[in-house]
C-alpha cells in the first residue's frame, strides 16, 4: 500500500499528466489497451504502488475532480457574481483542472468559464453576450 498523502498524490497527478495516452480522449493511442496497461506500469514502477491501486486513487480523485467541477460550472451558468462562483479549496483541483478541464467540458462550459475570466477585472457580474440558452438569447446587463 501507498501512503497517499497530499504531497504523494500531487507527484502522481504530475506523472499521470505526463501519460496523456490514459486521460486524454485525443490521444492517438488512447483506445490501445496494450499502450495504456503500458503506461500504468510505468507510473507503478515510478512510485513504486501497484497498478491496480493507482487506478482506484484515480477512480477517486477524478469523481471529487467532477463533482467540484460540477458546483463550478454550475454557479457559472446561474449567473452569478463573479464573488459568487463556486471556488473549490480542495488540493488538487486546480492543478488537475490544468490538464484535464479540455477533456471535460463541454463547449458551453468553457465558453462560460471564459467569459468568467474576461469580466474578473473589473468585479463585475458576469453575464455571457450573445450565448443563447434554451432558445432565448441572454442579453447583458447595463
Amino acid at each position: 500500500m501507498c501512503d497517499w498523502s497530499n504531497e504523494f498524490t500531487l507527484k502522481f497527478l504530475e506523472l499521470y499528466q505526463n501519460e496523456p495516452i490514459i486521460w486524454d480522449p485525443m490521444h492517438l493511442y488512447h483506445k490501445d489497451r496494450k499502450q495504456i496497461n503500458d503506461a500504468w506500469v510505468r507510473l507503478s514502477g515510478q512510485l513504486e504502488c501497484p497498478v491496480t491501486e493507482l487506478k482506484k486513487k484515480k477512480d477517486s480523485l477524478m469523481a471529487t475532480f467532477r463533482g467540484h467541477l460540477r458546483k463550478k460550472t454550475a454557479s457559472i451558468r446561474s449567473g452569478a457574481g463573479v464573488n459568487d462562483i463556486y471556488k473549490p479549496i480542495w488540493f488538487a483541483y486546480e492543478y488537475m483542472e490544468s490538464f484535464l478541464s479540455p477533456s471535460f467540458l463541454t463547449d458551453e462550459q468553457s465558453q462560460s468559464v471564459e467569459i468568467s475570466a474576461v469580466h474578473v477585472e473589473e468585479n463585475q457580474s458576469v453575464v455571457p453576450e450573445n450565448i443563447t440558452e434554451n432558445a432565448s438569447t441572454v442579453v447583458p446587463e447595463q
